[in-house]
């Protein structure tokens, strides 16, 4: 139940600091926001931002099943929104991490999707939260891993699609999800 506990906690903390980088720069957001057909506020985004954060906090304070149902929704929201996006445009922020986010693709939705995968796990398998310290701060140093993993591997996709692009190279692995 530990390993359940840190990696529902990593979760949440990546969500914590999409959150904090959202209410910093709501403009990345804004504009995946607007690629999928809405005009919305910058109060909006940045308030946005703010319940993914009170959302990652309270999933790590409480930890229940409705809590880490909620963050896995949000999770599967945010990769079917990824996937929108790539459809509809050619290179657009995803908006996941302010102005550290990369482009909307197949790395952000795999992340998504995993950390979705997490969540749901610990609704089905509830990890039981008894002050224990050890797994709260073991969840840091994962939840950190998944931001990097997050944002370089989709600058990496970004990097092998733009090479992919100038110099006619078409043996490369599909970067973006396109239909």
């Amino acid at each position: 139940m530990v390993v359940v506990l840190v990696a529902v906690d990593a979760v949440a903390w990546v969500i914590i600091a999409a959150g904090v980088a959202k209410a910093m720069d709501p403009a990345p957001l804004g504009a995946s926001v607007l690629a999928l057909g809405v005009r919305a506020p910058r109060s909006l985004l940045r308030s946005f931002g703010l319940v993914e954060v009170v959302l990652g906090a309270a999933v790590l304070l409480d930890g229940s099943r409705s809590l880490m149902g909620a963050l896995g929704f949000i999770y599967v929201v945010f990769a079917v929104a990824l996937i929108v996006v790539s459809r509809r445009t050619d290179g657009a922020s995803c908006g996941c991490f302010g102005a550290r986010g990369a482009s909307a693709g197949w790395v952000g939705v795999t992340v998504n999707l995993v950390s979705a995968a997490i969540a749901f796990v610990g609704v089905v398998s509830p990890p039981v939260r008894a002050g224990e310290l050890v797994p709260a701060v073991a969840s840091v140093p994962v939840g950190l891993l998944l931001v990097v993993l997050h944002t370089t591997g989709a600058e990496l996709a970004d990097g092998l699609r733009r090479l992919r692009n100038r110099d006619g190279w078409r043996h490369a692995i599909p970067i973006a999800v396109r239909g």
